[in-house]
C-alpha cells in the first residue's frame, strides 16, 4: 500500500538519496545521503512556507518510495484560473512498477485529472 502525504523536514536526505540514485537525478553528485547540503534544507524551508508550493513523498513499506513537487500558478491560458504543475518526480529504482508516481507514468496523472500538452500535464483548477 503506498500513501502520499506532505514532506517533513527529517524526509530530506531520504528525498536527496532517491535523486543521488535516478540516472538523471545524477547532477545532484555522489556524497552519502547523510552528507546532505544545507542549500536542501533551505529549499525544504521555502517550499513548506509557500502556500502555493508543496514537496509530498510517497511512503511504501515503512519509507519514503518517492516523492515529487506540486506548484500552483495561475495561467493566463486557462482563464486565469489556477493550474497545478508536477515537478521533480522521482520514485526509488527497486519501487518502479508499483504504483508508484514515476516521471513517464502517464496514465496516472491522466486518471488525477491532469491534461496532457506539449509540455507536460496540468490540472486545471
Amino acid at each position: 500500500m503506498v500513501t502520499v502525504r506532505d514532506a517533513v523536514r527529517s524526509d530530506v536526505p531520504r528525498v536527496v538519496a532517491l535523486y543521488r540514485t535516478d540516472e538523471f537525478g545524477r547532477k545532484h553528485g555522489d556524497a552519502a545521503a547523510s552528507d546532505v547540503e544545507p542549500g536542501y534544507y533551505a529549499a525544504f524551508d521555502a517550499i513548506s512556507a509557500d502556500a502555493r508550493n508543496r514537496l509530498l513523498v510517497a511512503v511504501a513499506s515503512g519509507g519514503v518510495a518517492g516523492s515529487l513537487q506540486l506548484t500552483y500558478v495561475p495561467d493566463m491560458n486557462a482563464d486565469g484560473e489556477d493550474v497545478a504543475i508536477i515537478e521533480n518526480v522521482i520514485v526509488d529504482g527497486a519501487m518502479r512498477g508499483r504504483g508508484i508516481v514515476r516521471a513517464d507514468a502517464h496514465r496516472f496523472y491522466a486518471r488525477l485529472g491532469f491534461e496532457g500538452d506539449s509540455t507536460g500535464f496540468k490540472l486545471y483548477l
